[in-house]
């Protein structure tokens, strides 16, 4: 799969402690983080390479780094576009005025509209400010990018201004489709991700028949082809890699395969070798994937039942 979507990892600390993520096991390794020359260097090799839009995400809460506007400015400032994965409690006025005028690309994470289902999801309580939006009462962080207008900024290479990510567990599933519709009415790009199962969340994956229930009411709030995209294996980031906080390449977030690290080897050399480690591995993936009603990050769990 072709993209020009690179991600890079800017930090290992989250304000929160979601019990699901499946990234907290690069959190809890002590790594060397990237200087802010390091990452500028990265993101000017990514351009030369001819990738276009660098994510800011990875094992932590972006928006947590020191670095984190100046990263921003630098990547715009080399011509690139920007893409930010955020749980979104940190969005203030100023953070969602740059972002605006500088058509920054925003991936919220909202998993539920019930203040406590987010909280016990969150692992922490009062995760979110929740103010009212309309007839909605949404996270306030939401609200700023929404009074500023922004799913009018149009498609970035062909990504949608303002997305909302929801995570599916047995906790928030029947909400899911209130998520949907709020998303319907105010244009912004809404998707699903499957838990990955990592220890201890085997009681909150849903049961056929619940996804089954989850997927009948998406297609109603939707339309048929969402839930057919729903379907699908693909990844967003196709074969392209993810440069982690202390310049170590991987394949995947949820696999976490290292390639080699960016300090030690070129990195177009590296690229080159995730791609195809990526290739080989995705075939396999595929494999007998293709009738079941689930995104990427739930391939590992329907090929273990």
């Amino acid at each position: 799969m072709k993209t020009n979507l690179i991600a890079l990892n800017t930090i290992q600390r989250c304000n929160l402690d979601c019990s699901y993520c499946s990234t907290s096991y690069l959190r809890r390794s002590k790594k060397k983080p990237l200087s802010l020359d390091e990452k500028k260097a990265v993101i000017k090799g990514c351009k030369e390479l001819g990738y276009s839009m660098i994510s800011l995400s990875g094992s932590g809460e972006p928006m947590l780094d020191k670095d984190f506007l100046q990263l921003v400015k630098f990547i715009l400032k080399e011509g690139l576009a920007v893409m930010v994965v955020t749980n979104g409690t940190l969005l203030n006025p100023k953070y969602a005025k740059i972002f605006f005028k500088n058509k920054v690309r925003i991936i919220f994470k909202l998993n539920s509209l019930d203040p406590e289902i987010s909280d016990t999801m969150a692992g922490r309580r009062d995760s979110y400010s929740w103010v009212k939006y309309k007839t909605w009462i949404i996270p306030r962080g939401l609200k700023y990018l929404l009074d500023l207008g922004y799913p009018n900024i149009g498609d970035c290479r062909g990504i949608k201004p303002l997305q909302v990510q929801s995570v599916i567990t047995r906790l928030n599933y029947k909400g899911l489709p209130g998520i949907a519709r709020f998303c319907k009415e105010n244009r912004i790009r809404f998707f699903v991700e499957d838990l990955i199962p990592v220890n201890g969340i085997k009681g909150i994956i849903l049961s056929k028949d619940e996804y089954a229930w989850l997927y009948r009411h998406l297609k109603h709030e939707l339309g048929l082809r969402f839930a057919i995209h729903q379907k699908k294996v693909g990844c967003t980031l196709g074969l392209n890699p993810i440069i982690d906080v202390n310049g170590d390449i991987l394949t995947c977030y949820t696999r976490g395969t290292k390639v080699g690290n960016i300090r030690t080897e070129p990195l177009q050399h590296l690229f080159e070798r995730c791609a195809r480690i990526k290739h080989n591995d995705s075939l396999r993936w595929y494999e007998g994937l293709t009738n079941k009603f689930k995104t990427c990050p739930g391939r590992k769990y329907f090929r273990q039942n």
